[in-house]
C-alpha cells in the first residue's frame, strides 16, 4: 500500500471494518447501521494485540503477545470507528502522525487518534493515514505496536478479525498511473490477427501479411505474437486466428491437419492468449474452391471435437468458411445468397459448438435467416469494416434496416470488429484512409457492446490518431460513456486525461470493479455470510461461461476452501448504449453466499473471489481495483481478488 497524500483521496480509501463506509458515488463518508459489538482477537504474525499486563489504565501499552483468550486480547467494534478492549479505546499516543508513534489504550473520547478503519486487513488510523504495525515485523512477546506508513499488504500490518464481527468494506478503483493497472480482461480488448494453413502450418499470405516463420517455413505463433506486440502495441490478450482449410474443401481433413491446429491452440494457451476463431477456405490468392453446403457441413463435423477440446481458449467462434477470408462474400457457388443454404450452414455450426460458446456472423441479415429462434438468439456479429460511415461496407449503422435489431440484441451476444487496412498498409481498393473519429468510435463500440477490436488494421492512420487524442472524464460522461473516477485520477489525487486508444483498449469487453462487500455477521465458525457488490465499467458483459467462486486463502494465498456460487456473470451488464441514452444509470451486481470455515486450523484467512475463464492466472479475471483495497494475489497458478480477512 502506498500512502495517499491527498486527504480526500486518503479518506476515500478508509473503509468500514470499524463502522465507516464510503457512500457510493457521493464522495462523502456515511455512517451505516452499527454492527453488533463482538469480542475477539486481533492477530498478526501468529500473535495477538494485547493490553499489557491485563491493565485497563489510561496510557497502558498495546503490545503483541501469545494468544491466550484473555480479556485483554478481546477487541470489540461497536461501529463508531473505534477498537476497544477492557472498555478502553486503541489510541495513537499524543495524537501523533509520524512513523513509529506508539499505541496505547485510553478512555474513549472520540478523537481522531482513536479512529480506525480497515482496508482488507490493514487497520488504518484516520488521523495519520498510517497502519497499525508490529515494529520490524518482530512478533517477540512485548513488542509494542506502532503506526507506520502502509506497505503493500505487509504481513506485520495485516490484522485478522474474529469470526462474529461484521466487516463493511468499500473499494477504490485503480489510479491512472498505477503500474499494475488492468488493461484488458481475458479474451477482450484490442486483438491481434494470425493465419495458418491447416495442412502444414505455413502462411497463406507470405508477401501481403508476413508472419514470423521457423526454418521449415511454418508460422511461429509465439514469435509472431511477440513481433505483433512490438509493432502494434503491447497489452493484447487475444488474437483472431484463421485456420485455412483450402486443401480440404472437397476432401476429409486428415488427423495430421487436426493435430497441427491443436498445436497452434496449445501454443496460444501456453502464452495466456484467447482466440477469436475462424475457419476459412478461399484466401483470394489460390483458385476459388467450388464447395457445396454438404462440403461445409462435413468440415463443420470434422472440426467439432477440436473446438470442444479448446473451449478455454476460444472466446468467440465466427461463422467463416464462405467466401474469401470467410467473410461471406462472392465465391464459386454463393450459398450465402440462398436463405435455405444460410440456415443449413449456420444451424450446423451452432449445433456443433459446445453449449454457451459465443458465435457471430459477418452480416446482420444472415442472422435473420436462421429459422430456429433459440439458435438465432445466440448469434452475435463481427463487423469487418468498422468505419462508422454509411454507403460503404459498414452495415452496422443507424441507417441500416437491421440497426434496431442489432442494438437490441447486442448486450446479450458477442461482437467483434476490425477497421479496413489503410492505403499505407494495403493496395486493396477497399482500403480506408479517412481517420475514424475517436469519440464516435468509442460510442459505437460501447453502444454495440464490442468485446474485441483489431489493432492491426488502419494502424498507420486511425490508431495513431487515437493515441494522440486525449479523453477527459467529463467529456466521456457527457457522451454517456463509462468514466470511472479513479481511471482519470493519479495516485496523488490529481485529475488526468487518458488517450483514446488506451481508453478503448481498457474498456472493450468487460471491466469489473468491486464497490462494496460485507464479511461475517455470525458467531459460528462454520458458515460465514459474504456479500459483494460489483459494477462493470466495460463496454460489454462477459460472454463466455465461467464459474464465480468464493475462495478461502491461507497465509500463503493458497486456496484451502472454494465454493462455486450460482451467479451467472454473463448478466453483469455495464452502461446502456451511449447512442441510445446519455443518461443511463450504471447497474450494480450483487453476490450473496456463504463460506465454510469448519475444520480449518486457527489462524487468519483471506476471503476472495476467483473467476477462472481457463487454466492459469492469465485466464483468471482480475478486478480493476487498487492493490491496496482489493489485492490481486496468486498461488499455485491461480489468481484471486481479495475481499477481506477473517480470523478463527
Amino acid at each position: 500500500m502506498h500512502l495517499i497524500k491527498n486527504t480526500r483521496s486518503r479518506i476515500a480509501l478508509l473503509v468500514g471494518l470499524l463502522g465507516i463506509a464510503l457512500a457510493v458515488g457521493g464522495g462523502t463518508l456515511a455512517q451505516p447501521a452499527k454492527a453488533a459489538t463482538v469480542g475477539g482477537p486481533l492477530t498478526s504474525l501468529g500473535k495477538c494485540a494485547d493490553s499489557a499486563d491485563l491493565s485497563s489504565a489510561d496510557g497502558n501499552p498495546v503490545i503483541v503477545w501469545d494468544c491466550n483468550r484473555g480479556s485483554n486480547q478481546a477487541w470489540s467494534f461497536p461501529g463508531d470507528g473505534t477498537a476497544r478492549t477492557l472498555g478502553k479505546c486503541l489510541t495513537v499516543v499524543g495524537g501523533g502522525t509520524g512513523n513509529g508513534t506508539l499505541t496505547e489504550i485510553r478512555t474513549c473520547n472520540g478523537s481522531p487518534s482513536q479512529s480506525w478503519s480497515s482496508v482488507n486487513g490493514n487497520l488504518v488510523n484516520t488521523a495519520s493515514g498510517k497502519c497499525l504495525d508490529i515494529p520490524r515485523a518482530d512478533p517477540t512477546n512485548g513488542n509494542r505496536l506502532i503506526i507506520w506508513t502502509c506497505g503493500d499488504h505487509k504481513p506485520n500490518q495485516v490484522w485478522g478479525q474474529p469470526v462474529g464481527s461484521t466487516q463493511s468494506l468499500s473499494f477504490a478503483g485503480q489510479a491512472a498511473d498505477d503500474p499494475a493497472a488492468v488493461q484488458a480482461s481475458p479474451g477482450t480488448g484490442l486483438r491481434q490477427e494470425l493465419f495458418v494453413n491447416a495442412k502444414d502450418l505455413t502462411n497463406p499470405f507470405t508477401s501481403s501479411n508476413p508472419q514470423v516463420t521457423n526454418p521449415a517455413g511454418q508460422v511461429d505463433i509465439a514469435a509472431t505474437i511477440k513481433r505483433n506486440n512490438e509493432k502494434y502495441g503491447a497489452g493484447t490478450r487475444v488474437a483472431q486466428l484463421y485456420f485455412y482449410v483450402w486443401d480440404y474443401a472437397k476432401s476429409d481433413i486428415p488427423a495430421s491437419a487436426l493435430a497441427n491446429m491443436q498445436n497452434v491452440l496449445d501454443t496460444m494457451r501456453s502464452l495466456g492468449y484467447k482466440t477469436v476463431l475462424r475457419f476459412a477456405i478461399d484466401d483470394a490468392i489460390r483458385p476459388r474452391q467450388c464447395y457445396t453446403v454438404q462440403d461445409l457441413q462435413r468440415i463443420i463435423a470434422q472440426t467439432k471435437n477440436l473446438i470442444a477440446a479448446n473451449t478455454d481458449v476460444i472466446t468467440l467462434f465466427q461463422s467463416g468458411l464462405v467466401g474469401a477470408w470467410g467473410e461471406w462474400g462472392p465465391n464459386c457457388t454463393n450459398p450465402q445468397n440462398t436463405p435455405s443454404s444460410v440456415n443449413a450452414i449456420l444451424t450446423a455450426q451452432m449445433q456443433s459448438l459446445p453449449a454457451g460458446m459465443p458465435f457471430a456472423v459477418r452480416y446482420p441479415w444472415h442472422k435473420s435467416q436462421v429459422t430456429d429462434p433459440a439458435l438465432r438468439a445466440r448469434i452475435g456479429y463481427h463487423n469487418d469494416y468498422f468505419v462508422i460511415a454509411s454507403g460503404f461496407s459498414d452495415y452496422y449503422m443507424p441507417s441500416s434496416p437491421y440497426w434496431s435489431e442489432v442494438v437490441a440484441s447486442a448486450p446479450n451476444v458477442s461482437v467483434d470488429g476490425e477497421m479496413p487496412y489503410d492505403k499505407y498498409e494495403s493496395a486493396d481498393p477497399y482500403a480506408w484512409s479517412t481517420q475514424v473519429d475517436a469519440l464516435a468510435a468509442a460510442r459505437r463500440l460501447q453502444t454495440m457492446h464490442y468485446s474485441t477490436l483489431s489493432n492491426m488494421h488502419n494502424s498507420t492512420v486511425t490508431l495513431p490518431a487515437w493515441k494522440q487524442t486525449n479523453f477527459t472524464r467529463s467529456q466521456l460522461s457527457q457522451a454517456g460513456l463509462p468514466a470511472e473516477a479513479a481511471y482519470f485520477t493519479k495516485a496523488d489525487g490529481t485529475a488526468t486525461g487518458r488517450s483514446a486508444l488506451d481508453y478503448i483498449r481498457d474498456h472493450l469487453g468487460f471491466r469489473l470493479r468491486l464497490t462494496r462487500a460485507t464479511i461475517g455477521s455470525t458467531s459460528a465458525t462454520t458458515s460465514v455470510p459474504v456479500s459483494a457488490t460489483l459494477v462493470n465499467d466495460g463496454f460489454a458483459a462477459p460472454r463466455t461461461e465461467a464459474p464465480v467462486r468464493l475462495a478461502v486463502l491461507d497465509s500463503n494465498n493458497k486456496v484451502v476452501r472454494e465454493k462455486t456460487t450460482d451467479v451467472d456473470w454473463r448478466t453483469w451488464q455495464g452502461l446502456a448504449g451511449s447512442e441510445i441514452s446519455t443518461n443511463a444509470t450504471q447497474p450494480t451486481h450483487k453476490l450473496d453466499d456463504t463460506v465454510d470455515l469448519s475444520g480449518l486450523p486457527a489462524g487468519t484467512y483471506r476471503i476472495a473471489l476467483h473467476i477462472p475463464t481457463g487454466t492459469g492466472t492469465a485466464f483468471d479475471v482480475r478486478f480493476s481495483n487498487s492493490a491496496t483495497s482489493s489485492p490481486w494475489v496468486t498461488a499455485n497458478n491461480q489468481g484471486s481478488n481479495v475481499l477481506g480477512t477473517i480470523t478463527i
